[in-house]
């Protein structure tokens, strides 16, 4: 009979596994002759990054190119460096997922949030693409996300300043943990923790830009128009948020209380995307992705739910 920790490990391992597609995936595109104009512009791409010649607001988000440049100073091929680096971000994010999904469900439960995920995952493929920052990104906020369920918004100040290396949308994070706490939990101590967070991600987006200097802006500041006229834009949001269809007032009370809170700020967030970004590109809605998720999870755990065992969230 496996121990509990044996089962854990077992999970684990099905869940890196489970990411394996995405690395055979990846690494076969570059190995097609429809794909070598792309590894071609990847690595012109890459390049002016480095060189500090890219496009904004890609070329400050430096950590997600530089880990892929110092593999390929030690040898590793540059695509396969991205290949590399996106398989165990992957992965990473899979198995913070479902340790996140642990805090508020069930084995059986995570199991299915962590499946829902990898259902959508092939989505962000289309469209603009997963780029090297997102999966990171995603990471990031699963940090984030874990250590304000766990008690240690502490770790903050780390995920935040590094995250920002990686892109500079982890600032989300403050406000999140603003409305994790509520009213009634904004303490002096956690509204200064809040305060610092904010001049940390302040410091490291204008350092960033002045360090490098200004970089002509990929895109209009103001994509609303454009994303009007775009059919993908309706459909990559409609899969992307395909989850609220699952949404009733019974399961919303069902639902943990960091996931009811943060489905709160999830129609800001689709506002901006809409109004700055280009919602064709599915992956931007990856970090609310766990909340979306845990919507048809929570009512699917209420039919999986074992005798004796109630389907309610811990922290309900």
């Amino acid at each position: 009979m496996l121990t509990t920790r044996s089962k854990l490990q077992f999970l684990f391992f099905a869940l890196l596994v489970s990411a394996a597609p995405v690395l055979l995936l990846h690494t076969s595109l570059y190995h097609t002759g429809l794909q070598s104009e792309f590894v071609v512009r990847l690595e012109k791409f890459h390049n002016d990054i480095i060189l500090s010649q890219g496009m904004a607001p890609f070329q400050y988000r430096l950590l997600a190119y530089w880990l892929p440049e110092w593999l390929h100073r030690v040898g590793v091929p540059l695509h396969f460096a991205y290949t590399i680096n996106r398989f165990f971000w992957t992965a990473g994010g899979l198995v913070l997922l479902f340790m996140l999904f642990r805090k508020w469900f069930s084995v059986p439960s995570s199991l299915i949030g962590c499946l829902l995920y990898l259902a959508l995952l092939p989505v962000t493929y289309f469209g603009g693409g997963l780029q090297p920052s997102d999966a990171p990104l995603f990471v990031f906020f699963l940090l984030g996300y874990l250590v304000l369920e766990t008690g240690q918004p502490g770790w903050l100040v780390l995920i935040i300043p590094v995250g920002a290396l990686f892109h500079e949308t982890i600032f989300w994070l403050v406000p999140l943990a603003g409305l994790f706490w509520g009213r009634g939990g904004l303490q002096p101590k956690r509204l200064a923790l809040l305060g610092f967070l904010v001049a940390l991600w302040f410091m490291i987006y204008v350092g960033v830009r002045y360090l490098i200097g200004p970089r002509p802006l990929l895109g209009q500041p103001v994509e609303f128009g454009n994303n009007l006229k775009d059919p993908y834009a309706y459909i990559n949001s409609a899969v992307m948020l395909s989850p609220l269809m699952f949404l009733r007032l019974d399961s919303w009370w069902l639902m943990p209380v960091f996931v009811r809170r943060s489905l709160l700020l999830a129609p800001v967030v689709v506002l901006l995307i809409w109004l700055a970004a280009r919602p064709a590109e599915a992956r931007l809605f990856l970090p609310l992705a766990p909340f979306l998720i845990a919507i048809p999870t929570t009512v699917f755990g209420s039919f999986i739910a074992t005798p004796g065992r109630t389907s309610k969230p811990q922290n309900a």
